[in-house]
């Protein structure tokens, strides 16, 4: 946000830098860093409104989320820019690759997007993942349900109290009608 506030008042940063009885000098910019500004701007802009959103901080959409700042990145990779900003942004590519590769480190990420009523299976389809991942997205889901029903008939049987009983089924029911 500091960047297009910077950029939008350049005439007067560089009038109050610039002058010297405010010993600011040191803090001016020329023409060049005013270049990577501008670049820096028209690749982060979007990126920066994106994650400025309310509804996208959720365990959900971590992937999602990582996909669409990829993308943004990749796609300004073909756009003339600084060197400077151009080696940034490799090396943000770079980091997303070994942050995204760690989601697979977790089931989490990927039994909240499928069980996510707005999401499911349909957004691995849609982003055309490869066919094995999504068959084993939804093992992953399987399996964890699998162990929840048993869990549930385990309580069932063992359990003094039927509310805790009640609560395993219904949660048990809930995640096997998201799968649908």
């Amino acid at each position: 946000m500091l960047n297009w506030v910077a950029f939008e008042y350049c005439t007067i940063i560089d009038n109050v830098t610039g002058n010297k009885t405010l010993k600011l000098c040191q803090y001016e910019l020329d023409d060049r860093d005013w270049d990577i500004v501008k670049d820096l701007l028209q690749v982060l802009k979007n990126v920066t409104l994106f994650f400025s959103q309310d509804d996208i901080v959720t365990i959900t959409n971590v992937v999602p989320t990582m996909d669409q700042l990829d993308a943004m990145l990749s796609s300004s990779a073909t756009t003339p820019l600084v060197p400077v900003v151009k080696h940034a942004l490799t090396f943000a590519c770079q980091l997303m690759d070994k942050y995204y590769s760690k989601t697979d480190l977790s089931n989490v990420y990927c039994i909240s997007m499928v069980l996510h009523p707005q999401l499911k299976l349909k957004y691995f389809q849609q982003h055309a993942w490869e066919k094995d991942w999504i068959q084993t997205a939804e093992g992953i889901v399987r399996d964890e349900l699998q162990i929840l029903e048993s869990l549930a008939i385990a309580i069932r049987f063992h359990a003094s109290s039927c509310t805790f009983c009640v609560l395993i089924l219904l949660s048990t029911l809930l995640l096997t009608s998201h799968l649908a």
